[in-house]
């Protein structure tokens, strides 16, 4: 934070404790993550999935804290992955009933490119399946765009 924002160490820290006082049940979710996963040397996607995190316990703290931020993000991004993937599944379920015209072209982490002749049906549809994939305590949004190629689609 601080070569990136060019200040004091001081003040990297103040916005890092600042953050954190926003989050306060972030910080919880996270110690208690740290906590289980270091006992058991795995952690949980959202939807179950176990990975093995080593060096949670490491003497060398460089090991350690490489260790945590690996726990945090293959939390996260094993569970954006999983949703993304019963999102697909919802859509490809669903697609019967709009015919053969639509497809999926590609999928780039979070982000879906379909093909197909019915924009307005094709949108709700995917855009539905998306935000149901998963049920949540915070609601799941998702942002749709329409255009004649991927770049002329982005807001």
């Amino acid at each position: 934070v601080q070569a990136q924002l060019g200040g004091t160490r001081e003040e990297a820290q103040q916005q890092i404790d600042s953050w954190w006082g926003l989050f306060p049940t972030l910080r919880r979710w996270q110690d208690k993550l740290m906590f289980d996963s270091k006992r058991s040397d795995f952690c949980t996607t959202l939807l179950g999935r176990r990975i093995k995190v080593e060096n949670l316990s490491a003497v060398n703290p460089w090991q350690r804290e490489a260790a945590e931020r690996q726990l945090i993000n293959n939390i996260t991004q094993g569970s954006a992955a999983e949703i993304m993937k019963k999102a697909m599944l919802a859509i490809n379920r669903d697609v019967g009933f709009i015919g053969s015209q639509f497809g999926l072209l590609v999928q780039v982490y979070d982000e879906l490119l379909f093909e197909g002749t019915d924009i307005e049906t094709e949108t709700a549809l995917v855009k539905d399946c998306m935000e149901n994939a998963v049920r949540l305590e915070v609601p799941l949004t998702v942002d749709a765009h329409t255009g004649p190629n991927w770049a002329d689609s982005k807001p």
